[in-house]
């Protein structure tokens, strides 16, 4: 599928929406992004419940530096689920339901529960003495 084609789909299924600046950006990466996963038969919905497992990795790892790399690829995947449904032609009524379920409601519900666990955490850490920074572990908090 070449790039001018897959614009036009995306903007018919986005009520006709203009595809400038920014979003002729956005799709110009995510169709680069997507081209060796339509090439490795990866499946849109295969890459929305990917989205969420890195998700879950966050969340296990979000006192450490890998946390971060999880978000931003968790993002990433969420973000381009729909291209690749496009450029495959796998659009579906079950895919945009998918895709919004996972991204709106266990993006939000993974952000807060990072941040609640991460506040809870520093809590912790302070009521033992800790503070960030020190070598002093007596808490092995987490």
């Amino acid at each position: 599928m070449k790039r001018e084609k897959f614009f036009l789909e995306w903007s018919s299924l986005h009520g006709g929406a203009e595809i400038k600046g920014i979003v002729k950006a956005w799709l110009s990466i995510s169709f680069a992004v997507c081209k060796p996963l339509r090439a490795l038969r990866v499946t849109p919905n295969a890459l929305t419940y990917f989205s969420l497992v890195l998700a879950l990795a966050y969340l296990y790892t979000i006192e450490t530096h890998w946390a971060i790399a999880f978000l931003v690829l968790s993002l990433m995947a969420d973000g381009v689920d729909g291209t690749l449904a496009i450029m495959s032609k796998k659009v579906s009524k079950w895919g945009a339901a998918l895709d919004s379920i996972i991204s709106t409601r266990c993006a939000v519900g993974v952000g807060f529960i990072g941040l609640a666990r991460r506040l809870c955490s520093r809590i912790y850490a302070r009521s033992c003495g800790w503070t960030w920074g020190s070598r002093d572990r007596r808490c092995n908090y987490m």
